[in-house]
């Protein structure tokens, strides 16, 4: 259910906005204003959050302003949906929010309780190996490379459950807002990690996000990590370490196949369900041939990780610079020469998606007599 600092952390970045001066009231009693619609906002297991809206504030601000990791740009297009029209000011409420399964039922809000267990489930997963391990190694030691590697498991891996702001589709074009948090579980051994979630539609977006994060604060560290995304049904087991399933030999077969720094999406993510909820949110997806080693040609993916896109969202640092860092050995120039290609096509092509669509529709006009697509 709800946090008790809930309404704290609602009303906190209004008041940082000084939006109860813009409506005329002071800070109190803009509060008080703000509890009584809090506490008259009916919650119960079905809707168990509450969100405080204040239009004054752009539904863009407001969203990311609630300190989400993970938020869906069509939970803002459905609060703007929402929005009062023709009054003089615009409306202050709190309506409430909750978590749904594909059927409508009310879900709870965290899905792994029983995730330790031999029985095979649908999953997620993350399959990740640091580039050049042996040669680190060699270079700087063990106790230089465990200090830098319990950094990376620490600070990148082994991350609370993400705290996600999305919509849930409880019928074809019909969805309501919902707030969750991802469960995300993770596994290392030696220079691999493992990072897996319940294979549910709600959760493919902030987990791809969480895969591409994974990638970029690694490389903040200066390390470099190569990796593949796969789902389907396997034994994750942490209690007693058992790991089983097809999509962890899928992802390991691509993961090594790859020739840069960077992550495709396996042959199992065309699943047409998954790909349906790669629609809704493509920032964390691009079309690219991923390089392959000589000898992997069977291992072929033409859909990509964006973790570039994500980097530039999240980073400071030039991502070239970030990458030149770590090209210091000719043995792996590949990669780092790779991963630059990768870096500038994502740069050039954010808006691929809408791209791809207005040439399906040109394509499908000249089909019905109209004037042909232009070239690409």
């Amino acid at each position: 259910m709800e946090e008790p600092e809930a309404f704290e952390r609602a009303i906190a970045h209004y008041l940082q906005a000084g939006l109860h001066e813009k409506r005329g009231m002071s800070a109190d009693a803009y509060r008080a204003r703000c509890q009584e619609l809090w506490d008259a906002c009916q919650i119960d297991e079905r809707c168990p959050y509450r969100l405080l809206i204040d239009e004054l504030m752009p539904t863009d601000d407001a969203v990311a302003a609630g300190g989400y990791d993970y938020d869906d740009e069509r939970i803002k297009e459905v609060l703007d949906s929402e929005r009062a029209v023709g009054s003089e000011l615009p409306d202050l409420r709190c309506v409430a929010a909750g978590l749904f399964d594909a059927g409508g039922r009310a879900a709870p809000s965290e899905r792994d309780d029983d995730q330790n267990t031999l029985a095979p489930r649908p999953w997620m997963l993350g399959f990740f190996d640091v580039l050049g391990f042996r040669s680190w190694l060699d270079h700087v030691g063990l106790d230089a490379v465990l200090r830098a590697y319990r950094q990376l498991i620490d600070e990148a891996v082994t991350k609370p459950s993400l705290r996600c702001a999305g919509i849930r589709e409880i019928a074809p074009g019909e969805g309501v807002p919902v707030l969750f948090a991802l469960p995300t579980h993770s596994a290392h051994f030696s220079d691999t990690i493992v990072v897996w979630a319940p294979l549910d539609p709600l959760f493919v977006g902030p987990f791809l996000q969480r895969c591409a994060d994974i990638i970029c604060e690694a490389l903040s560290m200066g390390i470099a990590l190569r990796g593949a995304v796969s789902i389907g049904s396997a034994v994750m087991d942490q209690t007693t370490g058992t790991y089983l399933g097809d999509p962890i030999v899928e992802a390991a077969e691509h993961e090594h196949a790859q020739d840069w720094l960077g992550a495709c999406m396996c042959p199992s993510t065309s699943w047409p369900e998954y790909q349906r909820q790669l629609l809704f949110d493509t920032s964390n997806v691009i079309l690219y041939d991923a390089p392959l080693k000589s000898s992997a040609d069977k291992c072929e993916s033409h859909v990509a990780l964006d973790w570039p896109r994500r980097w530039r969202e999240t980073q400071k640092l030039d991502v070239d610079a970030a990458i030149d860092a770590l090209d210091t050995d000719e043995r792996f120039g590949r990669y780092y020469e790779n991963a630059r290609l990768f870096a500038d096509h994502s740069t050039q092509n954010e808006d691929w998606f809408e791209r791809h669509l207005e040439r399906e529709r040109k394509a499908r006009d000249y089909q019905l007599g109209g004037a042909p697509p232009e070239s690409q």
